[in-house]
């Protein structure tokens, strides 16, 4: 267990990591967001893609948020089941990149993009903000199946 010392100097080192980080960006400019499986899947504000094993939002989910230049480095995969899905277990621990069949734009400021190649390269869909007309696909189009990368623009 560590001291409560020891515990405050975590929290404070955490917190001026992140304040550097904070003021770089400011003066250097927006970095992009780190990537991260989004534990919320919810609508919201920098809110997730929201992607499906299957097409038509069937199978298993991953919830995926920031600029993410590889889905495969490091690996991602689909860790949720999606028990409203007709097969809510298909594609369960499978892997997300290049294995996609339908996705949500859960942003409800940015539209995202997902990219066929890493480093957002090559063909390309563009989900539109939560709740515009194209906030979602069923079949994801051109990337179906070869989903490599995502960002979002605001």
């Amino acid at each position: 267990m560590l001291s409560k010392r020891r515990k405050i100097s975590t929290v404070l080192a955490a917190a001026s990591l992140t304040a550097a980080t904070g003021a770089a960006g400011l003066l250097f400019g927006a970095q992009p967001a780190l990537a991260w499986d989004d534990a919320n899947c919810g609508f919201r504000s920098g809110g997730p893609i929201y992607y499906w094993y299957h097409s038509y939002q069937d199978g298993a989910v991953n919830c995926q948020n920031g600029n993410v230049p590889d889905l495969a480095s490091p690996g991602t995969y689909f860790n949720k089941t999606n028990q409203y899905a007709d097969h809510p277990y298909d594609g369960l621990g499978d892997r997300l990149w290049n294995d996609a069949g339908s996705a949500s734009n859960n942003d409800t400021t940015c539209a995202a993009t997902i990219w066929y190649h890493a480093s957002y390269t090559g063909s390309h869909l563009t989900l539109t903000r939560t709740g515009q007309a194209g906030w979602y696909s069923n079949t994801l189009g051109v990337v179906n199946n070869n989903n490599r990368s995502q960002n979002w623009s605001c």
